[in-house]
C-alpha cells in the first residue's frame, strides 16, 4: 500500500509564504522505508528537439551575460519598470501553457516575445517558466485527460490528471516547442536567456496539487509522483544542457532538501531554487539549510556557471512591514551570506526608495562564490541567540531546554516527525530543519524568559503577533508561549480520511476572513522572525570572505538600533568596554589575494553608529599593527559610512588570533557597528 499525496487546507494570498516554504511537508512517501536510490537513472523517452538531438555538449563559443547575478525583475516589463528600477540585473517572465498554447499544435508566443525583447533591449539576463497544472489548456480534457477537481479555496481548482499518458504527451511536446522557439530567436535575445526553471506541477511548488482531489482515484503517490518529476527533471536537463549558449535549468530542490542529492549525483550543472532563504531569514534549523548549500560551491569552482540558486522574495502578513527597511537589508544580508545568486523580487515588494541600499549590495557581491575573483569581502554583524546551545546557555542557569510540561508530547511529536521524514528519503541534517521548529515550539517558557533578560536590554525580543494588532510591536519584547499541539490549517500530505464538506466550508469560513492571518500563520511568522530566540540559528555574524574572531567574546550582539528609516539597525553589534570587550579583529580569506605577501590597495567601509561620545580606531598590519584612523562620535543619532583607501596593507593573518584589520575601543561610550567591508581597488 501507497501513501497517497493528500494536499492540505485551501490557500489564499495571506498563505502563500506559508505554503511555499511549508509545502515540503505535504508529501509523504512510501511505507516500506525505502529510500528512493540518489543514482537513480531516468531514461528519456519522449521526442527532443533537433538540436539537442545533435549535441551532447554545450558550446562555449557563445558567453551568456556578464553581470547576470543579483537582484531580478519579473512579471511584465515596460519602459517605465526599466526606468524606475536600474539595479535589475535580469527578468523573470512567466506564462500560462494555456496562454502558449490556446488551441491544439496552435502557438501564440508573442506576449513571450514582446517581453524577451524587452529584457534584450535593458541588457536584461533572462529566465523563464511556464505554468502548467492549472493553468494548463482547457482543450486537453477533450482529449482524454481527466479533470481532477480539488477542494482547494483557490480560485483554480481543477487540475489535469498528470499521469495520464495523453497528459504527458501533450506536455513534453509542449515543452518541445518552447525549447524550439527559444532556439529560433534572433541571436540578440537568445542568447540573453540564461535559465528556464521546472514547473512541473502546482505553480513551481513540489506538489501536483492544491488542495485534494474530491474523486481519491486521481491521489498520486509521492513514488509516482516523483518518478514523474525526474522524467520532466531529466528532460528538461537535456535539453537545456544542449542548447547554445547553455539554458541552465533551475530545479525547486525541495526546502527540505528530499530532491538535492539526486539532481547533484544525476545533473551535475542544474541550478537550485532555494525558497527559505528568500523568502525569510534567522529561521529555525537555518545552520542545516546553509550547510547543505555550501555543498554547490565545489562545483562552481570547475564550473562557474553551475549550481546557482535563486530565490523570490514571498513575503506575507505583517512582520515585515514593522520596518520593511531593516528586514530587507537583514534579509538581503542572509541571502549573501547563504550564497543566493538570484534575488528574484517584483515591483510591489521595492516601492521603499531605502532598499536601493539593500539591493546595490547584494548586486555587488551576489554571485562571487570564488575568494580570488570576488571585488570585495564583507561582514554584517549581529548575533543569534540559539535557545538549543547548551554550550553559551547551559541548562544549570537557564533552565531545562524543553518544557517539562509538554515533555511527553514533544517526545511523540519528534517521533512522528523523524519517521515520516525518513519515509521521503531525506537527509538527516535536513530532517533537523523539520524537527528544530518542533522543538522550537516546546522551549521552556523558563529558559525563554532568563534568555530574554539578559539580552532585552540589547534589543532582543521574543515576539507574538497578537490575536487583534494591527502590527507588530518591535520596541517592546514579548515573550511567546509555546504553541499547542494541533494539525496546521495549512499543511498538506496527511491522509485524514474522508471530509464533510459542510463542516469544511464552515471551518474555512471560521478560519480566515478578508485581510487576516490564521492563527498558524501568526505563529509561523512570529517564530521565524520576530523572534531574536531560536533553535539552530546560525550562530553570529552573516559574512563572505571576512569572518570576525570569536564575535560573542569580542563584542556586544545589539538588535533594533538607529533611526528606522536606515537599512542597518535590525542587527548589530558594539564595545562593552567593562565587560573587556573592546577589539573586534577580523580575518580575511586566505585566498582572496591567492597568498600574495605584498601589500595590497584597498578600500576598507565601516559603517557605525554615531550615538554616544565614545572614539574607537580602525587598525591594520603593514609590517606592524598600524592604525588608519580614530573617529571621535558625535552623538548624532544616525548611521555613518566611513572610508578609507590604504595602499600599504597586508593581508597575512598578522594581528592577534591570525587576523588581518580590527576596530578597537578608544575611551567614552560604547560604540555600535553594522559591518565592515574590504573592497579591492
Amino acid at each position: 500500500m501507497q501513501t497517497k499525496y493528500k494536499t492540505g487546507s485551501p490557500f489564499t494570498l495571506f498563505t502563500l509564504l506559508t505554503l511555499l516554504s511549508c509545502s515540503l511537508t505535504f508529501c509523504s512517501g512510501p511505507n516500506n522505508n525505502t529510500p528512493i536510490a540518489d543514482t537513480e537513472k531516468i531514461a528519456i523517452t519522449q521526442p527532443l528537439p533537433a538540436y539537442s538531438r545533435q549535441t551532447t555538449t554545450k558550446d562555449d563559443s557563445i558567453l551568456p551575460p556578464k553581470n547576470l547575478y543579483g537582484v531580478w525583475g519579473g512579471g511584465e516589463l515596460s519602459h517605465v519598470n526599466a526606468a524606475e528600477y536600474p539595479f535589475f540585473k535580469g527578468w523573470y517572465i512567466i506564462r500560462q501553457w494555456k496562454e502558449i498554447e490556446p488551441a491544439k499544435d496552435s502557438f501564440a508566443w508573442a506576449a513571450f516575445d514582446e517581453q524577451v525583447q524587452y529584457a534584450t533591449t535593458y541588457h536584461l539576463a533572462i529566465g523563464f517558466m511556464i505554468w502548467a497544472g492549472p493553468h494548463a489548456p482547457d482543450w486537453l480534457y477533450a482529449y482524454g485527460v481527466p479533470k481532477v477537481s480539488t477542494d482547494t479555496r483557490k480560485k483554480e481548482a481543477d487540475f489535469p490528471y498528470y499521469l495520464s499518458p495523453v497528459y504527458k504527451e501533450r506536455y513534453f511536446n509542449m515543452l518541445k516547442k518552447t525549447a524550439e522557439h527559444i532556439h529560433g530567436l534572433p541571436a540578440a535575445q537568445r542568447n540573453n536567456i540564461v535559465m528556464w526553471m521546472s514547473a512541473e506541477g502546482s505553480t513551481g511548488d513540489i506538489t501536483p496539487y492544491k488542495g485534494r482531489p474530491i474523486n481519491d482515484k486521481y491521489n498520486i503517490s509521492e513514488e509516482d509522483w516523483t518518478h514523474f518529476k525526474k522524467e520532466v527533471w531529466t528532460y528538461m536537463y537535456q535539453v537545456c544542457q544542449t542548447a547554445t549558449p547553455r539554458i541552465n535549468l533551475l530545479v525547486n530542490q525541495g526546502n527540505d532538501g528530499r530532491y538535492f542529492n539526486w539532481l547533484m549525483a544525476n545533473m551535475p550543472n542544474v541550478w537550485m531554487k532555494a525558497g527559505n532563504i528568500s523568502h525569510t531569514y534567522q529561521f529555525n534549523g537555518e545552520q542545516e539549510y546553509y550547510n547543505r548549500l555550501q555543498k554547490l560551491d565545489a562545483n562552481i569552482q570547475q564550473d562557474s556557471s553551475a549550481n546557482r540558486t535563486r530565490g523570490e522574495i514571498t513575503v506575507s502578513g505583517k512582520w515585515f512591514n514593522t520596518n520593511e527597511s531593516w528586514n530587507m537589508y537583514a534579509l538581503i544580508s542572509s541571502c549573501l551570506h547563504f550564497g543566493l545568486d538570484i534575488f528574484n523580487t517584483s515591483p510591489k515588494y521595492i516601492k521603499n526608495p531605502a532598499d536601493t541600499v539593500s539591493f546595490n549590495f547584494f548586486n555587488f557581491y551576489a554571485g562571487h562564490k570564488v575568494a580570488a575573483t570576488s571585488p570585495g569581502a564583507f561582514c554584517v554583524l549581529k548575533d543569534a541567540l540559539d535557545a538549543a546551545d547548551l554550550n553559551r546557555f547551559p541548562e544549570s542557569k537557564y533552565g531545562p531546554l524543553i518544557d517539562p510540561d509538554k515533555k511527553e508530547q514533544y517526545n511523540k511529536e519528534m517521533d512522528r516527525k523523524s519517521k515520516k521524514e525518513q519515509d521521503v528519503s531525506i537527509e538527516e541534517a535536513d530532517q533537523g530543519i523539520r524537527l528544530s521548529d518542533i522543538r522550537n515550539n516546546y522551549l521552556s517558557p523558563q529558559r525563554i524568559e532568563k534568555i530574554l533578560a539578559e539580552y532585552a536590554p540589547y534589543g532582543a525580543q521574543r515576539g507574538n503577533i497578537a490575536e487583534d494588532s494591527d502590527t507588530t510591536n518591535m520596541q517592546k519584547p514579548e515573550i511567546q508561549k509555546p504553541k499547542k499541539k494541533g494539525k496546521s490549517p495549512n499543511r498538506q500530505g496527511r491522509n485524514t480520511g474522508k471530509q464533510n464538506p459542510d463542516k469544511e466550508k464552515k471551518k474555512s469560513r471560521k478560519e480566515k476572513e478578508p485581510g487576516q492571518l490564521t492563527n498558524y500563520q501568526k505563529n509561523r511568522e512570529a517564530n521565524m522572525v520576530i523572534n531574536d530566540i531560536g533553535v539552530n540559528l546560525l550562530p553570529d555574524n552573516y559574512y563572505r570572505f571576512l569572518v570576525q574572531y570569536s564575535p560573542n567574546t569580542t563584542s556586544r550582539g545589539y538588535w533594533r538600533v538607529g533611526p528606522a528609516d536606515a537599512p542597518y539597525g535590525r542587527f548589530a553589534r558594539g564595545f562593552d568596554a567593562s565587560n573587556g570587550m573592546t577589539e573586534m579583529l577580523f580575518a580575511l580569506d586566505k585566498n582572496f589575494f591567492s597568498g600574495n605577501t605584498l601589500a595590497q590597495p584597498v578600500l576598507i567601509k565601516v559603517i557605525y553608529l554615531d550615538k554616544g561620545k565614545g572614539s574607537w580606531a580602525l587598525n591594520y598590519f603593514a609590517g606592524t599593527k598600524k592604525q588608519a584612523y580614530q573617529v571621535q562620535c558625535n552623538n548624532s543619532g544616525k548611521w555613518i559610512i566611513k572610508t578609507i583607501i590604504l595602499k600599504d596593507a597586508i593581508f597575512t593573518h598578522q594581528l592577534p588570533h591570525s587576523c588581518d584589520v580590527s576596530i578597537s575601543y578608544i575611551n567614552g561610550d560604547n560604540t555600535i557597528f553594522n559591518s565592515i567591508e574590504i573592497i579591492r581597488q
